[in-house]
């Protein structure tokens, strides 16, 4: 298949995707999660059918809406000749010095008719479909070439099984943060920033962390929910994350392991560093605004408000029950503009260590999961996201660069746990064929973290527990 074997050319740590067709699909590049899920969206997804005019109008609206800063490349396959009115249109897209080339591939009995339009029109080129990846020079033909090695990473960094020399069975792998070098901690840091605070994502992002705050006391903290719409929560993060460096995943933040040093900085533990971490605790001088760091009052702002009221509670009583010298002054402080959009932090107290967490994924049997999802959300769960305080405290806790990390090691768990027994994985949840909260998708869909969404996107949890079930 022409479109398949143009995707698996396409070098993903340069190019995103996105995918119109005229039997009705519509990818945009935030959907984009793995080439194989596209190919088969596209097969067996027919819904209403699309004339080539709007189909090519609407990929146009979102090079205009989304993409108009970005260097665009067109590609345009038909099994017919194009109408006068779609091949205007297209010279219409070059409105652009960034829209760097339209090509249209013409199919039909196995032969291809290439086209690829000048500054000045277009020139057509005839290649059969073996030689249409030599004629586009923005494919990369050895991408999935690997040698005569076992396993290889591909250009997102993605663990692959190498047979036959070519790299399949690709997996995202989440590292824990502290092991990662300081290049990853920083890329990872910075394209969440850049994701964060950059206009062009801003409305994708902001509805996004919002679905946490909408469905905070509608049932996602409650059994059966819990831990797969939390999974499903990390994995579509994870997507927006990798339409922007595709080589990033979330990093788990083993807070069991450094349970002793939890709130400092060691040469082996760089949670909150200020270089190469998420930064220092809350200032009490500032509201509990976080003090240093790419994420501090100075570098990193909230792009909207959120209700004051709730984090100004939480965060200046913490676990006090009257008001003292101290609250008084972070409630008069949070009055101050200045301080209106700032992240808040206020360390305190002490988290699970390795030792409790291993003890119960040991002594909790697998058909047992309400009990086990009980500890992990009530005990582990709650009591590291008020040991944080904050933001972190609050249904608005997803504003918290940490909240994905935590939620990681959290699915961590789950993830080691459910290797006790793998038929048990997909029977765990009772009507696991309900949806989701707030998402169309089924339960089911994120038991397996091997085959998660209707992509079966395939992650795995580097070295986070020194524990075997086998």
């Amino acid at each position: 298949m022409l479109i398949s074997n143009i995707l698996n050319k396409l070098p993903l740590d340069k190019y995103r995707v996105s995918l119109y067709s005229t039997n009705g699909v519509l990818q945009q590049f935030q959907d984009f999660q793995s080439r194989t899920c596209l190919v088969n969206i596209l097969v067996n997804e027919t819904t209403k059918k699309r004339s080539m005019i709007s189909t090519l109008k609407l990929a146009k609206q979102e090079i205009e809406a989304d993409l108009s800063d970005e260097r665009n490349i067109i590609i345009v396959i038909v099994d017919e000749d194009l109408d006068e009115s779609a091949f205007e249109f297209l010279k219409s897209t070059r409105v652009s010095t960034l829209n760097i080339g339209v090509y249209i591939l013409c199919v039909s009995q196995n032969i291809s008719k290439f086209q690829f339009r000048k500054e000045v029109g277009f020139q057509w080129v005839y290649v059969n479909s073996t030689s249409v990846i030599k004629n586009l020079s923005f494919l990369r033909e050895n991408r999935q070439s690997c040698g005569k090695t076992s396993i290889a990473l591909d250009e997102c960094n993605r663990l692959c099984d190498c047979i036959d020399s070519m790299m399949v069975n690709c997996k995202r792998v989440r590292k824990e943060f502290s092991s990662m070098p300081k290049e990853e901690r920083n890329l990872y840091l910075n394209v969440l920033k850049e994701l964060s605070t950059n206009r062009k994502y801003f409305k994708i992002y902001q509805q996004f962390i919002d679905l946490h705050s909408k469905y905070f006391d509608s049932g996602i903290h409650e059994d059966g929910q819990f831990c797969p719409w939390h999974r499903s929560y990390i994995l579509k993060f994870e997507n927006l994350l990798r339409m922007i460096d595709c080589r990033v995943t979330i990093p788990v933040w083993n807070w069991a392991s450094y349970s002793h040093v939890i709130w400092k900085s060691t040469p082996t533990y760089h949670m909150w560093d200020d270089d190469g971490g998420f930064g220092s605790d809350g200032d009490k001088n500032i509201a509990y605004c976080v003090g240093k760091g790419i994420f501090s009052a100075e570098n990193w702002q909230l792009l909207r408000l959120e209700d004051k009221e709730i984090i100004s509670n939480e965060t200046c009583l913490g676990e006090e029950e009257e008001i003292t010298a101290e609250s008084n002054k972070c409630f008069e402080t949070s009055r101050l503009p200045i301080y209106n959009k700032c992240l808040r932090r206020r360390f305190n107290g002490v988290v699970p260590n390795i030792s409790e967490i291993i003890d119960v994924m040991i002594k909790i049997k697998p058909e047992n999961f309400l009990t086990f999802e009980n500890t992990l959300r009530r005990l582990w769960h709650n009591k590291v996201h008020n040991r944080i305080g904050g933001h972190m405290q609050t249904q608005y806790a997803a504003y918290s660069p940490e909240f994905w990390s935590h939620h990681a090691m959290l699915d961590a768990i789950w993830s080691k746990w459910q290797e006790k027994c793998k038929n048990y994985i997909k029977n765990s949840i009772t009507e696991s064929e309900l949806r989701l909260i707030g998402f169309n998708t089924y339960r089911r869909h994120y038991l397996d973290i091997s085959a998660q969404g209707e992509c079966g996107v395939h992650v795995m949890y580097d070295q986070i527990f020194d524990i075997s079930f086998e």
